[in-house]
């Protein structure tokens, strides 16, 4: 069996939803040379995780959820200090958000109507909350550098990755880090998070704001969402700890595309359609 899911892990384009049930019971066993099963299966689930930092999160969150008589804690450790050397060189999540959903919805329709889906089931796109976990996790086992050299990494990606990504995935997750950074007594001005921080907002304000354009065009509705959008994300933090994290830089990154949001919104009200992912999108 150990051997099928090597063969089929080796193969496969994409880790699924299938390839996660299938290696949970799997992860404890032994081979006749007494390597379990998730030391031999893991080179080959290791590059898929770190081909896609989603596939990485779900399968490390999945199996640190599985209680102890499912999955020994030996194991789950081993999982962990394992993802946690790859996260240096993890890629992000470049599968549009709406295909997947379209795929899982077409999917449970078929489930639904007792139709044979022959398909694998893609797994879902990453959530903040799912990394704030993930992240979470690692320093729950000391593993601090790691994370360091994740955020180091995900910086370098932040100039690819997909637009609204960065407004539904990393500025929420910025929330999620500056909750952990409390916790674990992180200093605010570390560099790596520093870096992390200013490249996921530089990137926000030059891609997913962009700039305005005039008010009579049809991309004039779509810029307002998105910076209707933007400026609940941003007023929602306590822009103290921005100020800590990025120092001097705050005044570079944050301050002035933060001050024409807010100017937009009192020279234009909010927005008065609903702010769905298609429209942000346009």
């Amino acid at each position: 069996m150990l051997e099928q899911v090597r063969e089929r892990l080796a193969t496969a384009a994409e880790l699924s939803h299938e390839d996660l049930v299938t290696l949970h019971p799997l992860l404890k066993l032994e081979n006749t040379s007494n390597v379990t099963g998730l030391q031999f299966v893991y080179p080959e689930l290791s590059r898929h995780m770190k081909s896609n930092l989603t596939y990485a999160v779900a399968f490390t969150n999945s199996v640190l959820a599985k209680p102890a008589n499912e999955i020994p804690q030996a194991i789950k450790e081993d999982l962990l200090r394992r993802v946690a050397q790859d996260m240096s060189t993890v890629s992000v999540d470049m599968r549009d958000h709406e295909a997947i959903n379209s795929q899982l919805a077409t999917l449970e329709q078929k489930r639904t109507a007792a139709t044979d889906a022959t398909e694998p089931q893609p797994l879902a796109k990453l959530s903040s909350p799912e990394l704030g976990l993930f992240t979470k996790q690692l320093y729950g086992l000391g593993l601090f550098k790691p994370v360091e050299s994740m955020l180091t990494r995900l910086r370098s990606e932040m100039n690819h990755v997909l637009i609204l990504d960065l407004h539904r995935i990393y500025i929420p997750f910025l929330q999620e880090l500056i909750g952990l950074m409390l916790m674990y007594g992180i200093p605010m001005r570390d560099v790596a998070y520093s870096n992390f921080f200013e490249g996921v907002l530089q990137n926000y304000f030059q891609r997913f704001v962009d700039q305005d354009v005039k008010d009579e065009s049809i991309g004039h509705r779509s810029w307002r969402l998105r910076a209707d959008a933007a400026r609940t994300a941003l007023e929602s933090f306590d822009h103290t700890y921005f100020r800590n994290i990025l120092g001097d830089r705050y005044k570079i990154v944050v301050l002035p595309g933060l001050t024409r949001l807010q100017s937009h919104s009192r020279g234009h009200g909010s927005s008065d359609g609903v702010t769905t992912s298609q429209s942000l999108s346009q």
